[in-house]
């Protein structure tokens, strides 16, 4: 059994497996995986069995013969009555698991149906006060394969939004065709009651090559700007952290072949600063010398392409679009992005180019690793704007960031121009060593371990850290909620030894299914 510390979607989970001799070698005849599930009050377990057969020793394959695709389906795969697969299982049917089967089938027929399919859309698509008031609305249309949300009251009113309270609503439509195109379309309004402004967006994505996974994607309007993305929550919140910017963005990615993809977008930018814009008494309370950043007013164009390369990426292909299952190597990425002066009234010219290294690996029962190298610099600064800086974000009093982005003793936040190289590293050991410890193991805690080093030439500055922790996951209805407590020790030419305690409350991302470290 797999121990409960390493599990992060299900409850229990068991493995079984037989082997057996066959030309003087064991190899494996048959496996079952085993899983359980709780949810509240909702319980829900399963069975995979897999039999193995037929079988080849000591055959010899052209050099290519295995490649990344490690499976493929067919369209009459899913055009196959009930009999052809029954012909065709090895293992026939006990009579319990017929009249489970039978009964699921007519549970399936009746689900599927146009009558019951339209009962429960009824029911989705109805308007209530909670959905209202709480929960947000949905409408979906099943026969035209659109889905649709919309934001409820309690989200409208901002009272923590630059300048004041802002009222602001949003809402998403989704649509995926026959083909698996999908094409997705989310406006964005918000309106402050003290300056009179109206601002937002819009957000378009079409994925119109399934097969290479090819997207279209297109953001425009008006909002907030960050001088920096990735403040320290002490600078934030602060007025000379924003700016008002107009903004279209277009992008492309696409998948050149197996493993390599490509993108190239354009950026149109008109900024200007908030001199002129009134800001609610209360924040001049909590910064001192809280005073919005002053700049010129003006227009940047910019090209972006990127390109990222994943060797041996294994996937299934599917009638109609293709599947990432992942790869053993890591991830190589190089992005390259200019600002073109004089190109409709752009103002700004600069060149940054920095290169990436990823990788998520399992170290078989000590657990899981991740890494993150970066390395970059300027090409040209000729006239480059306090926005476009790239920055080196200081730590947080007692919050732990996340360790693949950045740094948690750094005194400051800084900018960098010249040639840097950053390198984090994280290893989760699950259940390896908690498990073992009386306590930790009847209490869920897992422990980790990492560090991260930064060196930047141009300052003369090199930084080395070293932490260790405890992580505890606590479900929150369907959500999973992990906090952490961590000790970390670092060294720097400039700042000494230092080190603290820090905490981390973290959400899990379905989206990615998992963890941001």
């Amino acid at each position: 059994a797999v121990s409960d510390n390493s599990l992060v979607v299900y409850d229990k989970f068991s493995v079984q497996q037989t082997y057996q001799f066959i030309d003087s070698k064991l190899v494996l005849q048959n496996q079952s995986f085993n899983w359980h599930i709780k949810t509240g009050k909702n319980k829900s377990e399963g069975t995979c069995y897999v039999q193995y057969s037929d079988y080849l020793f000591d055959t010899v394959y052209s050099k290519r013969f295995f490649n990344a695709e490690l499976g493929i389906t067919h369209q009459d795969a899913y055009e196959k009555d009930t009999g052809f697969w029954a012909q065709i299982r090895p293992i026939p049917l006990s009579e319990k698991e017929r009249i489970f089967i039978n009964y699921e089938d007519s549970i399936y027929r009746v689900r599927n149906s146009k009558v019951y399919l339209d009962s429960i859309d009824s029911i989705y698509n109805r308007v209530t006060l909670m959905k209202l008031l709480l929960n947000g609305m949905g409408y979906i249309n099943r026969e035209k394969k659109i889905n649709c949300g919309f934001d409820p009251a309690i989200s409208l009113i901002d009272p923590l939004a630059i300048g004041g309270w802002r009222v602001r609503y949003s809402a998403y439509v989704f649509k995926r065709f026959e083909s698996r195109k999908s094409l997705y379309v989310s406006p964005f309004l918000n309106y402050g009651f003290r300056n009179q402004d109206v601002k937002g967006n819009i957000n378009i994505r079409y994925l119109y090559d399934p097969k290479k996974i090819s997207t279209i994607s297109l953001n425009a309007g008006r909002y907030f700007g960050f001088v920096n993305n990735f403040a320290t929550l002490n600078d934030l919140a602060r007025r000379s952290n924003f700016f008002e910017q107009t903004h279209a963005y277009l992008y492309h990615r696409t998948e050149l072949f197996n493993g390599f993809y490509a993108v190239t977008g354009i950026q149109h930018l008109q900024r200007q600063d908030l001199d002129n814009f009134k800001f609610s008494p209360r924040g001049d309370s909590l910064f001192a010398d809280n005073q919005p950043i002053a700049f010129q007013s003006h227009t940047a164009f910019e090209t972006v392409i990127s390109v990222e390369y994943t060797p041996k990426q294994l996937y299934l292909q599917e009638p109609k679009e293709k599947i990432i299952l992942g790869s053993k190597f890591p991830t190589f990425s190089l992005l390259y992005k200019q600002a073109w002066p004089n190109v409709f009234s752009s103002s700004t010219n600069y060149r940054f180019l920095e290169f990436k290294t990823t990788q998520m690996f399992n170290i078989g029962t000590l657990g899981t690793s991740e890494y993150n190298i970066v390395a970059g610099a300027f090409l040209d600064t000729t006239n480059l704007k306090i926005m476009d800086y790239r920055y080196i974000r200081g730590g947080d009093p007692y919050f732990f960031l996340p360790a693949m982005y950045g740094f948690q003793l750094v005194d400051s936040t800084f900018p960098i121009f010249k040639p840097y190289l950053e390198a984090h590293y994280v290893h989760q050991f699950n259940g390896f060593i908690s498990s073992k410890i009386p306590g930790l193991k009847q209490l869920n805690i897992t422990t980790m371990a990492g560090g991260g080093t930064l060196w930047v030439p141009e300052r003369n500055y090199q930084y080395n850290e070293l932490f260790g922790g405890v992580n505890r996951i606590f479900k929150i209805g369907k959500e999973r909620i992990r906090f952490g407590l961590y000790y970390v020790v670092s060294q720097s030419n400039q700042q000494g030894f230092r080190s603290g305690f820090k905490f981390s409350i973290e959400p899990y991302n379905q989206d990615t299914n998992s963890w941001s470290f």
